[in-house]
């Protein structure tokens, strides 16, 4: 993956390009989309969370810290890189080799911690649901601090002289030395491979499994009271909660596995072998993850994404797309009693004083109220899986 075996620094600018130049430039074409297209859209989707304050769940968050590194990644790691394929060579010398390195492993590790520990919160939540009134924005706060401390932690230390950076194989951006006999890069590339790559991965796997079985048993076997309005409910915004986190993961994993492959290649096998355009891509498309985030939350999160529409400055845009949002609840609806009958389920006798309809936006809050809460009791701590219907129930006792 690096183009040279020999310690910093060395003369980038002399450095003859090894890559044709339409391969540069379409290079610096897509770097350049993802450095507008992901400024763009990580920053809105920041400011649509921090101006909306029932969306700052503890699982938000983690998507909250998702944002932020993918919002540095295109604005703090991707210039340099962008600009120095458009000249066909690296520009900005041994220090700017080093910071570029740096914050691009900076951001990519603390967001594969924060997806570790998402997988985490959500096996909490839906698998342990006796135990998910731990998960507080205190926790949620502490254990984000913790992710970007480990990768901080993991980017700084080639500083130190446990590895360091040096050019990829095109010459116009910079990473850790992978190709490399030295013992202490090999110590240094076997152990970041293990805590941020496979462990991260193991422990994801091993949690979203486990999700999918009890979400799976719980759909299946009527585990909890399904004939609740508020419990199925809940189960459905659970549901969508996993599939949002699920595409993300995916997608982020789809991105960086085959950078790690090669990488993993470049580190134990050797370079030699593998075209420079084999190596570039995959680094390539490891920076472009940082602009879909937002989007797949746009597309999968019906409060984000009504939210979002908030934000939206031309007014004329923003009220056709709450038109189009106003419309599917009444889809859903049908779609909903569809279901229902579907699986023949018992419904509810009829009340003459029927209790009003209760919104997801409501729901969720109520859920995020509860999981917030230090002290509710065990009956309460079922968190999304089940909830009591309480407004039922007082109608019941009027």
């Amino acid at each position: 993956m690096n183009s040279t075996t020999d310690s910093l620094p060395i003369e980038y600018d002399s450095l003859k390009p090894v890559f044709p130049d339409i391969g540069h430039f379409t290079v610096g074409g897509v770097l350049a989309t993802v450095f507008v297209c992901g400024t763009i859209a990580n920053g809105c989707g920041l400011i649509t969370f921090f101006k909306t304050k029932h969306l700052r769940s503890p699982t938000n968050t983690f998507i909250i810290s998702l944002l932020v590194g993918d919002f540095c990644m295109c604005f703090f790691g991707i210039p340099m890189a962008m600009s120095s394929s458009f000249k066909t060579h690296w520009l900005w010398g041994t220090a700017g080799c080093n910071l570029e390195g740096f914050l691009v492993y900076f951001f990519g590790c603390a967001n594969m911690y924060t997806l570790c520990a998402i997988s985490m919160d959500r096996y909490v939540v839906i698998a342990m649901p006796l135990h998910s009134s731990k998960i507080t924005h205190r926790v949620a706060k502490l254990s984000v601090l913790l992710c970007w401390t480990l990768g901080f932690f993991w980017a700084v230390v080639p500083f130190f002289g446990w590895s360091y950076y040096d050019l990829e194989a095109a010459h116009t951006s910079c990473a850790v030395v992978w190709e490399s006999h030295d013992p202490v890069v090999v110590s240094y590339n076997i152990t970041i491979f293990v805590f941020v790559f496979f462990i991260p991965v193991l422990v994801m796997m091993f949690a979203y499994v486990n999700v999918y079985l009890t979400i799976r048993n719980v759909a299946r076997n009527n585990v909890w009271d399904m004939t609740s309005r508020i419990a199925r409910k809940n189960l459905a915004i659970e549901k969508k909660m996993f599939k949002t986190i699920l595409i993300m993961v995916g997608v982020f994993l789809f991105a960086w596995t085959p950078y790690a492959v090669v990488s993993f290649w470049a580190a134990f096998i050797g370079a030699r072998g593998i075209p420079v355009a084999v190596q570039t891509v995959p680094a390539m498309a490891a920076k472009c993850s940082s602009v879909c985030d937002p989007f797949i939350y746009v597309v999968t999160n019906k409060q984000f994404r009504k939210a979002f529409y908030k934000i939206i400055p031309c007014a004329g845009l923003r009220q056709k797309l709450e038109e189009i949002e106003d419309r599917e609840p009444e889809k859903s609806g049908e779609d909903s009693g569809t279901y229902s009958k579907s699986k023949k389920q018992v419904e509810p006798p009829k009340k003459v004083n029927m209790v009003q309809p209760i919104e997801e936006d409501e729901v969720e809050t109520q859920v995020d109220t509860i999981r917030s809460s230090p002290g509710v009791n065990s009956q309460t701590k079922r968190d999304a899986i089940e909830l009591e219907d309480i407004n039922e129930g007082e109608q019941a006792q009027a």
